[in-house]
């Protein structure tokens, strides 16, 4: 696995640029090179890891935005400054905040070009997994809504150029006017994990389902369906990032994130379900 090491900022929006994006972020001439380019998606070198199952069929069912090709490590090493591809592979990131130490998984998707290592290649929309050491069950279940979201905001660069995950951040507002939320109940915070108990914060449609239902509304577009992309852990101090995905079209609709804390522990809360509107 490719390492990189980040550097962290107080400020969400910061923080979250160097998470979810590398130092090179891509130009408006980079997304057009990209969808010239052929991707070759690298396979992890872990032999026990469920992780090229789980990209090999993602990529296979769901990548529609340029041909594709798995390849190894080794033969992304060479074929890494060859701007004729682009390359999804996986990478171990690193953010440090107060002294907080802290590790993910990160799926790049970058380009090809003249680079030392991958930190320095040209990004064209990074998107952690997970935090280090996590249990791959817990998941490698959302990877082809990753992969859905990936080729949306590549479309979305080519019709709005140089946007990059600092300006769409701002531009979500939490609208899930007419979708239906679809959640794992062991994700959510207890004052919010039954339906009951949600509809004291929202009052739009909310669905407890599995791992397997998520993904299966992934792999056939279910219209409608929005699911949580939660990454975090136990340890104080560290952070608990949220997103919500449409699982038909990978379309961001809400971000936030969390100090974790005897207050804020590693869930979906009332106070994200607050902020998430119903109304068109």
């Amino acid at each position: 696995m490719k390492v990189k090491r980040i550097s962290a900022f107080l400020l969400f929006i910061l923080i979250s640029s160097r998470l979810f994006c590398q130092l090179n972020y891509a130009k408006e001439a980079d997304f057009k090179a990209f969808m010239q380019s052929k991707t070759l998606v690298v396979l992890d070198n872990q032999v026990l890891s469920s992780y090229n199952e789980s990209i090999q069929v993602a990529v296979k069912t769901l990548w529609k935005i340029t041909s594709f090709e798995f390849i190894t490590h080794k033969e992304f090493e060479k074929q890494k400054n060859n701007r004729a591809y682009s390359f999804l592979i996986l990478s171990d990131a690193t953010l440090e905040q107060k002294g907080i130490l802290m590790r993910y998984n990160i799926l790049n998707l970058v380009l090809g070009g003249k680079a030392k290592n991958l930190n320095e290649m040209t990004d064209l929309g990074s998107v952690p997994l997970s935090c280090a050491g996590e249990d791959e069950n817990n998941y490698l279940y959302k990877t082809g809504g990753i992969i859905r979201f990936m080729q949306y905001f590549v479309n979305y660069n080519l019709s709005h150029p140089n946007t990059d995950f600092i300006k769409m951040i701002k531009r979500l507002d939490g609208n899930i006017a007419g979708k239906e939320l679809w959640l794992l109940q062991h994700e959510m915070d207890a004052d919010v994990n039954s339906i009951d108990k949600i509809k004291a914060y929202f009052k739009g449609n909310v669905k407890f389902v599995s791992m397997e239902e998520i993904t299966t509304a992934i792999a056939e577009k279910t219209a409608n369906v929005v699911f949580l992309h939660k990454i975090g852990n136990t340890i104080k101090g560290s952070l608990c990032w949220k997103v919500l995905f449409d699982a038909a079209t990978g379309e961001p609709l809400y971000f936030d994130m969390n100090i974790i804390d005897k207050k804020h522990p590693d869930v979906f809360s009332s106070g994200d379900f607050s902020k998430l509107k119903t109304k068109k």
